[in-house]
């Protein structure tokens, strides 16, 4: 198994923090390969609880955590969470490995997010105005993008800042205000110090793991149905977040991918527009939104909820190419007394392109189960029969068998054939 893949198979925030930082313990390295700071894995262990942005979860493991060419990179915010996990505990030397083709995040790019998202002109998806999405399209452009390799020769770096922030500053003048010159070469400046001693040559290092069989853990960020070919197109991200990405961004090759692990929650969530299907509104909404504390870990937003989709659940599990799932936050819906579970469309046999097109006009058949609290177990043998029916209900749908099961927000409350 040298490599395996973490993959999100519902619309994100499916708990893949937890599962990646127990998967963490047992491989050689851990790869992100697409994102930025527009998501958070949250991860709580023996040193606490933390929002995981852009660090790799192989650094809780003493692990080498590498930063791939396919992640955007905010320098200030990447030197805030390193201090942060410095301050837990957390000692980076020799860990942290950030590819020199990744590309920078800069203000502009996070000033052309924010007021796209604040206009009234219809184009708002629901972003989280950290500039990914604009600074994947310089990446595209090609003219005014930065990459970590920049910052490697300080003077070019700061020549080529000038230049790119007087070409955006013309640009996008209309937006709003920009912060002067003088304070973003400041606040990069002294980020560029922070972050130049991990910049290394990340697939060297990945080639070099692979010949000498090591493990690597591929974790990306979003989801695949917010995946920008395969998702809710135009409410998705600025990157492909599927297994394949995860070999395309890191270069590791396709062989070497063994275990492509598909996480889902026991019921999906949403973050921002965009299609639907089993959403629920409400009482109902709001008990499962305080139970499961269903907040955006990078905004805060409250996420909307719906029930577990069957037919969505196998569109994604087969697109990523999943050969386990992984299933998170059984215990929240155990206390909410009584669940429906999507089990199809009416008039719909399977989600093909076209019927993925017309998603938020799907009307969703429900099974309807009684649930009660799971609580104090320790084998799966322990689960009340509900839990059971959900479980091969999905092992059903996806033909995928699901490993591991999360049972509480702890790193040790989990249970895992």
């Amino acid at each position: 198994m040298p490599a395996e893949a973490l993959v999100g198979i519902q619309i994100g925030d499916e708990g893949k923090g937890k599962v990646a930082d127990v998967r963490a313990a047992s491989v050689d390295a851990v790869g992100r390969y697409q994102g930025g700071n527009n998501t958070g894995k949250t991860v709580q262990n023996e040193y606490g609880r933390h929002v995981s942005h852009i660090v790799p979860t192989g650094v809780f493991h003493k692990k080498i955590s590498i930063v791939e060419r396919g992640v955007v990179i905010h320098p200030p915010s990447l030197v805030a969470e390193i201090d942060a996990l410095i301050k837990m505990g957390i000692n980076f030397d020799k860990l942290l490995k950030i590819s020199p083709f990744a590309h920078i995040v800069g203000p502009w790019h996070q000033l052309k997010d924010r007021t796209s998202e604040a206009g009234s002109d219809g184009t708002k998806i629901g972003t989280t105005g950290q500039g990914i999405g604009p600074c994947y399209q310089d990446k595209m452009g090609r003219k005014f993008a930065i990459r970590v390799a920049d910052l490697l020769d300080k003077n070019l770096f700061l020549e080529k800042l000038r230049t790119v922030y007087e070409a955006k500053s013309e640009k996008l003048r209309r937006y709003g205000d920009m912060p002067s010159f003088e304070e973003v070469r400041d606040s990069y400046g002294a980020a560029r110090e922070r972050i130049v001693p991990f910049i290394a040559d990340t697939g060297k290092i990945i080639r070099d793991l692979l010949a000498r069989r090591k493990t690597i853990l591929l974790e990306g960020a979003q989801a695949f149905i917010l995946d920008v070919d395969h998702g809710t197109f135009p409410f998705v991200t600025s990157s492909n977040t599927g297994s394949t990405a995860a070999l395309m961004y890191t270069g590791i090759p396709f062989d070497e991918l063994r275990t492509v692990v598909g996480v889902l929650k026991a019921y999906p969530t949403r973050v921002g527009r965009g299609p639907f299907p089993t959403e629920i509104f409400g009482i109902e909404a709001e008990k499962l939104r305080e139970l499961g504390s269903e907040y955006g870990s990078t905004t805060g937003r409250p996420r909307r909820c719906g029930w577990l989709d069957l037919p969505l659940l196998r569109y994604a599990a087969e697109g990523v190419h999943a050969t386990e799932l992984a299933l998170t936050k059984l215990d929240v819906l155990g206390r909410m007394g009584m669940i429906k579970i999507c089990i199809g469309y009416e008039g719909v046999s399977e989600i093909g392109a076209f019927e993925f097109l017309n998603l938020e006009k799907q009307v969703p058949i429900y099974e309807t189960i009684n649930v009660e609290p799971i609580d104090a177990v320790e084998s799966r043998d322990d689960f009340p029969g509900w839990v059971e029916r959900v479980i091969k209900l999905i092992e059903e749908y996806t033909g995928v068998p699901v490993t591991f099961i999360s049972t509480g927000p702890e790193r040790n409350q989990y249970i895992q054939n």
